[in-house]
């Protein structure tokens, strides 16, 4: 109480033009001191909703990445299974049956390619470039579909020339397979 009467005193004491002088500064000090705090209490917001706003999009991130990770999880699972249930699989020897099965016949000369995956311990990669002439477009179709329903095959490239001669076309298609490294 004596500190407050002291200073209530002394204002008191204080001739009208000098108070009215330290009334401005004191409310100019207080104005500014409210101005910089208000600054910085904006400018800390303003980097505290950014590190959100990143946080959120990382985090999003990360979530789009474990979705396609559990998806390519799923897919080497699959295919793994496949490679389980079809151990002996050779290309050759499937593309023997499937090109007599359809009745067509390739370019002599196929043989295939084996390479490796890189960053693949597990897989190897066996291609076989395969050569037709004189296909038609119904048997092209025929030929690619029933590729397609064997899971374990893929077509790797398809090159397709039209044979203008005979009004037929000549197909160039490379087959992959994945077989397990042993």
């Amino acid at each position: 109480m004596k500190i407050t009467e002291d200073i209530l005193d002394y204002i008191l004491s204080l001739e009208r033009s000098t108070f009215n002088k330290y009334l401005i500064y004191f409310l100019a000090s207080i104005l500014l001191i409210l101005g910089i705090s208000i600054y910085l209490i904006h400018s800390k917001g303003k980097s505290l909703i950014k590190q959100i706003q990143t946080t959120r999009k990382l985090a999003q991130d990360a979530d789009l990445k474990m979705k396609e990770y559990k998806e390519i999880q799923e897919k080497k699972n699959h295919i793994l299974e496949i490679l389980d249930k079809e151990k002996n699989f050779e290309i050759k020897g499937f593309f023997e049956s499937f090109y007599k099965e359809h009745k067509v016949k390739p370019e002599p000369r196929w043989d295939t390619i084996s390479s490796p995956i890189l960053g693949n311990e597990l897989l190897k990669e066996v291609s076989l470039p395969v050569r037709f002439k004189n296909l038609t477009t119904q048997k092209l179709t025929e030929i690619l579909i029933n590729l397609e329903k064997k899971e374990i095959v893929y077509v790797k490239n398809l090159k397709i020339n039209k044979n203008k001669e005979n009004r037929t076309i000549d197909l160039e298609i490379t087959l992959g397979a994945l077989n397990k490294k042993t």
